[in-house]
Order: structure tokens, then C-alpha cells, then sequence
């Protein structure tokens, strides 16, 4: 509970320096993605449907446009009782994370993993925004929690839940559906390994997470008669990280930039609708990967320094002093405990590969688009484990009965 009053209060405190808390932010703070979401957010809230300038879309991943829309059916375009809800999800982050620690180490370990994160700027920076980082990160503390739950108990109703979180996350930030192949590796791997061999908990992972997903495909077929499991802006996401410019230009390196700003455009424009709008995009990001393809080692090198160092980019200079001041400590913590747990065998236990896997599904998402801080650190909750280690001097997996 302390934890939980401490991390809502940081969040709080940070969103009304930042924010009026009765209106929606300056839009050169949060960008498209913002306005975006919450149009769609009070689309549904009203009864339009998930509409963006009066036209069906699947342009953006519903989950956190449901969600807030949830907070507008309370209160209509409450700004002030959205605030609350995001730092009330950031808090809970917090909780959850001290909960998934101590599933893995120490009880003062777990417990600085939770202040870790509470403290942490621009985990607290994402109360302040209308984006997805703040859900995304929720779930993917929740899914790696009941799952490494489900391992030491057996029940079926965490391995369950473990799967609505790893799809409720992918239908919020749609890198995280890599999470769900590779639970259901280590879930069949941690039955083997146990000697049991089941394959019933892999099928209840598989089933439920797959029920998640299964509703917004069908609508999306429904609308578009083709087949759009999550988004259609992956492939303006793609060339638009993939290009010329992302290789060149020192302000975008491994970055991203608006395929309004890129060659054949008007490819783009001609098509009839935003499916084949996506498709024409990712089309012409493929073309460009293989006709550059000695170049992309050094692509994907600056895709990775974006994703590790603070976003030194912005323009707001107090934005990158904050980033710089909590997360270098934070970075080196990160490196430390990575150093020193690497070779323990606790580290490659199916515990602590579910929390690899949700680093390695953000890692390649990286390396497939583009780097950013931002996406960093809708994984903080799990990167503050790795920090966490660092002050001990071996892991645990105490056998805890409940």
C-alpha cells in the first residue's frame, strides 16, 4: 500500500507540473499518436463506433483507445479522471512489479524493484500523455507475473490470465504479441523439464490468448474482407523507419520520419483504402531493405542506440535532464546485475526466460522499426529487475507455499 500511495503521488505530482489537469495536453507534447487515441476514445464513448474523421479505421491498436473510452462512458472527455486512471495504472505497474520480483529474488530486492520504477521519470512522464506506454507496460508486468505464478502453483486460472494480459497487451502495443510465442516455448519446456509432459497448459495459453485477439480480427475482416490482426499503420511504422533518411540524416538516425516526407508518395495516395495503403507501405519499405542491405548492420546499430540512450533528441532540454538523471543510474544498475547474474543458472530458469522474452520481443520490434526511448520504457517494470540483482550477490527462486 505504501508503495502504491508513493508511486501515485510521484505520478501525480509529475502529470500537474506538467499538465492542466482539466484538459488535453499540448499536442507538441504527445504528438498524433495522442490525439489519435483519444479521438478514437471518445468515438466510443459516444456511440460512433472506432472512428476517425467520421471513417471506420483499424489504424491504431484498440486497447488503450477502450480503455479511456471506459474512464469518457464515466464522465465524458473528463480530462482530469483520465489523469487519474493513468496514474492509478502507474502505480499498479508498480505494485505488480514488486509482486513479479519476489517471485524471483529477495524480498528487499523485490521491494527495490517497486521503488525503482516508482521513482522512475519517464516511467511516472507516461501519466502525463495519452499513449499506450502506460497500459502496455501494466500487461506486461501482469502476463509475466501470473505466468511465473502458474509455474510454481499449477493453477490454471494464472496461466489463463497470463494469456488475456500477453493479448490484451498485443491489442495495446502489438510488439508484444512476440511474448506470446515465446511463453508458449518456455510453458512447453517448463512441462518437459518438470517431467510431466503435459500438453493441456500449453493448449488453455494458446485458446485463451487467441479468444483476446480473435473479436477485433473478425471486425477488422468484416469491414475490410481481409485479414488485419492488430493495426494498419505497421507499414507506415516500417518504411518510415527503413529509409534514406533514418540511415543519413543525424537527426533521425535509427529513428523515424513521415512517409509523406519519403520517395513514391503518391504510390501511397493512389491506393482505394487503408489496408492496401499499409500494404503499399510495407512494400516499399522491403523494396528499400534489399537494396540496401550491406547498410543495415549500421541501421540497426543506430536503432539500438536510440532504444538504450535517453532520448537526447527531444527538443525540451528539462525532458532530457530528467530522462538522464534517473535512468543513467538506472542504466548502469541494468549492466551491473547483467554482469554479474548472466552465467547463474537461476537466470536461465523458465521464470526468468518469460521476463528475457518480454526484452527480446521489444528488442526485435526495435531492430524491425525503429529505436526509441519511449519503447524502452514501456518495459521498465522489467528492466528494474536486471537492476535490482545488481545488489545481491547470487539469484533465488525461493519455493514459496501460498
Amino acid at each position: 500500500m505504501l508503495l502504491f500511495v508513493l508511486a501515485f503521488v510521484i505520478r501525480l505530482a509529475v502529470t500537474a507540473t506538467l499538465r492542466n489537469l482539466h484538459h488535453f495536453p499540448n499536442p507538441s507534447c504527445c504528438g498524433a499518436d495522442a490525439i489519435e487515441f483519444n479521438d478514437l476514445a471518445l468515438n466510443l464513448a459516444s456511440g460512433r463506433g472506432y472512428t476517425l474523421n467520421n471513417h471506420v479505421t483499424a489504424f491504431r491498436a484498440p486497447g488503450f483507445p477502450a480503455l479511456l473510452s471506459l474512464v469518457y462512458r464515466v464522465s465524458y472527455e473528463d480530462y482530469f479522471l483520465a489523469y487519474i486512471t493513468f496514474c492509478v495504472v502507474g502505480a499498479l505497474t508498480c505494485v505488480a512489479t514488486y509482486y513479479l520480483a519476489r517471485s524471483l529474488i529477495s524480498e528487499r530486492a523485490a521491494r527495490l524493484s517497486g521503488v525503482l520504477l516508482a521513482i522512475y521519470f519517464p516511467h511516472a512522464y507516461f501519466s502525463s500523455t495519452f499513449l499506450a506506454e502506460a497500459l502496455t507496460a501494466f500487461l506486461l508486468t501482469l502476463g509475466p507475473l501470473l505466468l511465473i505464478r502458474f509455474f510454481k502453483s499449477g493453477a490454471v486460472w494464472l496461466l489463463i490470465g497470463a494469456a488475456v494480459a500477453f493479448g490484451y497487451a498485443s491489442l495495446t502495443r502489438p510488439f508484444a504479441f512476440l511474448c506470446i510465442p515465446m511463453s508458449a516455448a518456455i510453458i512447453a519446456w517448463h512441462s518437459f523439464r518438470s517431467g510431466k509432459g503435459r500438453v493441456r497448459p500449453l493448449l488453455y495459453f494458446a485458446i485463451a490468448s487467441t479468444i483476446v485477439l480473435t473479436p477485433w480480427a473478425y471486425r477488422n475482416y468484416r469491414i475490410y474482407h481481409q485479414v488485419v490482426v492488430f493495426t494498419t499503420n505497421g507499414g507506415s511504422t516500417f518504411y518510415g523507419s527503413n529509409n534514406d533518411v533514418t540511415l543519413h540524416d543525424a537527426a533521425h538516425m535509427g529513428g523515424w520520419v513521415s512517409t509523406t516526407e519519403l520517395p513514391h508518395r503518391d504510390w501511397i495516395d493512389r491506393t482505394p483504402d487503408e489496408v492496401s495503403h499499409d500494404r503499399m507501405e510495407w512494400s516499399l519499405g522491403w523494396a528499400w531493405v534489399r537494396s540496401h542491405w550491406r547498410w543495415l548492420p549500421l541501421l540497426v546499430l543506430y536503432k539500438t542506440g536510440r532504444f538504450i540512450l535517453p532520448e537526447l533528441w527531444s527538443q525540451n532540454r528539462m525532458f532530457v535532464l530528467a530522462q538522464c538523471v534517473t535512468y543513467l543510474p538506472l542504466a548502469a544498475l541494468i549492466a551491473l546485475g547483467l554482469f554479474r547474474n548472466a552465467r547463474t543458472a537461476a537466470f536461465r530458469s523458465p521464470a526468468w526466460l518469460v521476463v528475457h522474452s518480454v526484452i527480446v520481443a521489444n528488442l526485435i520490434a526495435t531492430v524491425v522499426f525503429y529505436g526509441s526511448a519511449r519503447f524502452r520504457d514501456c518495459t521498465a517494470s522489467v528492466l528494474v529487475l536486471y537492476a535490482a540483482t545488481s545488489v545481491k550477490s547470487s539469484l533465488v527462486e525461493p519455493a514459496k507455499k501460498v
